[in-house]
């Protein structure tokens, strides 16, 4: 674990353990580590300063910015709002049929936003409704696709304009360099089982779970 501490105009770092399997280098301000979900602040942070400069409304459809191609075959996709995008609330499930089938991270490492729009076309929704909470990482993966085509640029090149160029972070990235992959902590279910990393930075859901 690694704790960066702003107080009074000063800087503080704190730091424990060994993050690196089979190397005895300790954890520091450094380390590199998969935000996984907290991507999400990310992005409804950018969402939230789009909606504040009136280029975007918390209840225009999701349909508007989507191409117009796309035919679903259940019509409640024209009623969500991009509100309910970023509370979960638009009814969208967390994945395309058994999940208990196939390794989950890896699927989503796949999902291109091509695959998803196919499965998005010939999903039946259960809910639509904005009182009814369904946690799903597709709401975030449509959000950051609307912020990215309102704003024309890819997600990694939003991310450095509101955060790692002007707050410095050098060490934060969607897809790593070089440099970068040696100061990745590996990844554990629990101590002593390793795990892979989530290999997100060219999926629909990198915007959902993808930061590091």
């Amino acid at each position: 674990i690694a704790v960066g501490i702003f107080d009074h105009g000063k800087e503080y770092f704190l730091s424990y353990g060994l993050p690196f399997e089979g190397k005895k280098v300790h954890a520091d301000e450094n380390t590199i580590y998969e935000l996984a979900s907290i991507t999400k602040m990310f992005v409804a942070t950018i969402f939230s300063d789009l909606l504040l400069k009136k280029k975007l409304n918390l209840d225009d459809s999701i349909i508007t910015y989507l191409p117009d191609t796309l035919k679903f075959v259940d019509q409640n996709f024209s009623n969500i709002t991009l509100r309910q995008l970023a509370i979960h609330t638009s009814g969208l499930p967390d994945n395309f049929g058994d999940q208990k089938k196939f390794d989950y991270w890896e699927y989503l490492k796949d999902l291109t936003y091509d695959k998803l729009f196919l499965n998005l076309e010939s999903l039946k929704l259960n809910n639509v409704s904005e009182k009814k909470f369904r946690y799903s990482n597709f709401n975030y993966a449509l959000l950051s696709y609307v912020i990215c085509k309102v704003e024309n640029k890819n997600l990694e090149e939003l991310f450095s304009k509101y955060y790692y160029e002007p707050f410095e972070m050098k060490n934060t990235a969607l897809k790593l360099n070089k440099k970068q992959e040696n100061l990745f902590a590996t990844p554990y279910l629990r101590p002593g089982a390793i795990t892979d990393y989530w290999d997100l930075a060219n999926s629909s859901c990198a915007g959902a779970a993808g930061l590091k």
